[in-house]
Formats: C-alpha cells, structure tokens, sequence
C-alpha cells in the first residue's frame, strides 16, 4: 500500500512539476504572433527589394539605347520597349530626373507629340503618354518632378504590327519649367534612335 502511495505520489509530482516547466498556451500564441508579423515585414521587404533589383537592371540596359536630349540638366533613361500584339501597339517605359528646384515636366500632346518611326518608312503617331499622378494641360501631359528624384513614365505608339523588330526613331518635345515663375518656357527635345521592340 505504502509502495502504491509513493507511486501515486511520484507521479502527481511529476505531472507538476513538468506543467511547470511548459510555456502557458498564452505564452505561445504570443510568440506563434510575433513570428506571424515578422513573416509579414520580411515578405514585404522581399517584394521592394525585388522592385529595387528589377529597376537596377533597367537602369543598367538603359546605356542599350542611344537617347539625345537638348537640354542637358535633365536626365532621361530609357528602360524598356515592349510590343503588345493584340493591342498592336508599342511603349516606350523612361525614368526622367533633374537637380533644379520646383520643376514641372512636360511632355507635349498636340503639336510635337510623340512619334516614331520603323525601317520601312512608316510613321506611328502617339496613343498616350502615362506618368502616375500626371494632369492634361493645354496640348500637353504635366507632371510636377522632384528635386533629385526619378520618375518613371511610358509612350505607347499605335498600328505598330508585331513584324516591327525596330523603332529606328522615337522623338517628342517637352517642357521642363520652374513651377513657380522666373523661367521661360522653351521647347527641348529628346530623340531615341534604334530603339529594339520586345514583342
């Protein structure tokens, strides 16, 4: 009897002292969480360094592509020429920057549009021209440009046939502006040569 007692007892004494030594189930999901957020702040740092290593490579094609530019204190690098064959259309993505103060950059829509131009002679006239949170101006699309800071916008060029291996040129006017006065609005142009479609 003794020898079952002390058995018992062995075994109401573990069981303690094992609970003891167990992390509480509160202790757990709280860790089961914080490992949860820390999932979801390394996914979301993947996904920017994955857009940082994708717009370093296009940064590093840009050099492919032979751009001249009147007027010098802007830069403008071309990243990509991408075909759409259902569309039958063309886009030409760039990055634009500049170290002026309170630019606006702009790039005209009516007369001195954006047109290119394949091989065989034919001429393609602009369907639209995109920047994130740019505004139609008079015979133009605006965008206001940041000091020292890279803006990425795209031509599209329409009837471009996915036969068109070559834009032998692409050519626009813009406006490059101090939004705030003191400045004259003069007409610079940018033209790309030679520029190899992606379909």
């Amino acid at each position: 009897m003794k020898r079952n007692t002390l058995f018992l007892l062995m075994i109401i004494l573990g069981f303690d002292l094992s609970a003891q030594n167990q992390p509480s189930i509160e202790a757990l999901k709280k860790e089961n969480n914080r490992l949860k957020e820390q999932i979801s702040v390394l996914k979301q740092d993947t996904i920017y360094l994955r857009q940082v290593v994708n717009t370093c490579d296009l940064l590093k094609k840009s050099s492919d592509f032979n751009v001249t530019n009147s007027n010098s204190k802007l830069v403008f690098q071309v990243l990509s020429c991408t075909g759409s064959r259902s569309a039958q259309t063309v886009t030409i993505e760039f990055m634009v920057s500049h170290s002026l103060v309170n630019q606006v950059f702009s790039i005209h829509s009516g007369s001195g549009a954006p047109t290119a131009f394949d091989n065989l002679g034919n001429t393609f006239e602009c369907k639209s021209i995109e920047f994130q949170n740019s505004r139609n101006g008079m015979g133009a699309v605006e965008i206001d440009a940041p000091t020292d800071i890279r803006i990425k916008g795209s031509i599209t060029f329409r009837n471009i046939l996915p036969s068109t291996e070559l834009l032998t040129l692409a050519r626009f006017d813009y406006y490059l502006y101090n939004k705030d006065g003191g400045y004259g609005k003069d007409t610079e142009k940018i033209a790309i040569k030679n520029i190899k479609i992606k379909w």
